[in-house]
């Protein structure tokens, strides 16, 4: 694992991921790791760009949310389009190859997506505020590492 110069642990958990396009449409490479959302195990791009983490509509249906019961209702912009949506409080887990997971209490944002729209083509993401601010993290590009670690 990783550690501080005083050996405390800087991360206490780590995964592999993916470096590749989020979906068939696009062309640039992410990280993509394998999460879980309240249980269910999905793979979510990390973005440090996104102001939220957003659900998949599949996922959202699988957990069987009320949509509207959400938080707060929003709008967000996301590949050029703006969805409308709700925004939910959800467990958002790291899973460990090695080390310990972590659960994270994310804001997620649910989109409401039109008939049109292809639900299964639709990412996951985890962007920076409301849940990677939450967490250290750390990337090795020469293993394919993705490292996280609680906050003190």
């Amino acid at each position: 694992m990783l550690y501080f110069e005083d050996r405390q642990p800087f991360a206490t958990g780590s995964t592999t991921y993916t470096y590749q396009p989020i979906s068939e449409n696009e062309t640039t490479p992410r990280i993509l790791l394998k999460v879980s959302f309240e249980g269910i195990i999905t793979t979510a791009a990390v973005d440090t760009g996104s102001p939220l983490v957003i659900l998949n509509p599949q996922i959202a249906e699988a957990l069987q949310l009320n949509l509207s019961a959400g938080i707060l209702k929003k709008d967000v912009w996301l590949r050029r389009d703006k969805l409308d949506g709700y925004l939910h409080r959800l467990s958002l887990d790291f899973t460990a190859e090695e080390g310990q997971p972590l659960t994270v209490e994310a804001t997620v944002f649910v989109p409401e997506l039109e008939p049109y729209q292809e639900r299964g083509d639709f990412p996951s993401i985890i962007g920076l505020n409301t849940c990677l601010e939450r967490l250290r993290f750390a990337i090795d590009p020469s293993q394919d590492k993705f490292y996280f670690g609680a906050l003190s």
